[in-house]
């Protein structure tokens, strides 16, 4: 529950004090879950160290107890990591290894977890194509009422659709996406749909819409402690107030977002504001 409203230290309170309890009963299950869980909030929060240790920790005690379900979703969750520290191989790996477990066990859900994060990972290497049919993840989603996973799934397919220059699809699919977030509460999806929705807004010359989409997101990233999301989001906003001639903002807006990405050893984009900074 605190996960979902965005109390995120009560959350790691709870979760490191369940922990101990289960080892000490000898509940592997919730040993390996509390494990997961800590993992996916540490990387939340921008802490890539934390989770990876978490998540290899949970990993081989599903395995023991046979908990295949369990096991796709590390998996799973490894792969994101790996996706985010840019070790993409490792984590083309890891999906296909997590959807074969779920289409094994007709896991559904995890089925479509693993199709739309191998179909991101194949965006971001430019396979389109394939990343397209990946994708064929947003009917499964409607299939089993996974409105999260179905407004990701949107998200993404709007992305590719950016990539591939169909504008007016890729905003149908953000606005999908944006009212579903805003209906289920999911503020980290709102202020990345807001955030994509800016940029497509820049790229159409929108720029007072684009500006209101990043300063929107901004507020949200904060509030909910997302610190790459607030750092790209400063970024985007810097790009914009460059090319409107305002070179004051600007620069505080780069000037903020760099000591995030350091500390979040986000080195692409600590490159990137460095580029910026000099541009």
């Amino acid at each position: 529950m605190k996960t979902r409203t965005a109390d995120l230290a009560g959350a790691r309170a709870d979760y490191e004090a369940a922990l101990p309890i289960y080892r000490q009963i000898d509940d592997r299950l919730g040993e390996a879950n509390a494990l997961t869980s800590l993992g996916d909030l540490k990387r939340r929060i921008d802490d890539l160290a934390g989770p990876r240790a978490d998540y290899e920790a949970a990993l081989p005690i599903y395995r023991q107890i046979d908990d295949r379900l369990g096991e796709a979703n590390a998996l799973t969750s490894l792969g994101d990591l790996k996706t985010r520290t840019d070790d993409l191989a490792g984590a083309r790996a890891d999906y296909t290894a997590a959807l074969a477990i779920c289409r094994q066990f007709d896991a559904r859900l995890g089925e479509a977890n693993a199709l739309t994060s191998l179909g991101d990972l194949k965006t971001r290497t430019a396979d389109l194509t394939g990343a397209r049919a990946d994708y064929a993840a947003l009917p499964i989603y409607r299939q089993i009422d996974a409105r999260l996973g179905e407004a990701n799934a949107l998200t993404s397919l709007g992305d590719l659709k950016t990539r591939t220059a169909d504008l007016a699809g890729a905003r149908a699919d953000y606005e999908a996406a944006l009212a579903i977030y805003r209906q289920i509460d999911a503020r980290l999806g709102e202020a990345n749909a807001l955030k994509s929705m800016g940029d497509l807004k820049t790229r159409t010359d929108d720029l007072a819409g684009a500006r209101a989409d990043y300063e929107a997101a901004l507020a949200i990233y904060r509030q909910i402690g997302a610190r790459l999301g607030e750092a790209n989001a400063l970024r985007s906003l810097g790009d914009l107030k460059t090319r409107t001639d305002d070179l004051v903002g600007a620069r505080a807006d780069y000037e903020a977002a760099l000591p995030i990405y350091r500390q979040i050893d986000d080195r692409l984009g600590e490159a990137n504001a460095l580029t910026s900074l000099g541009d």
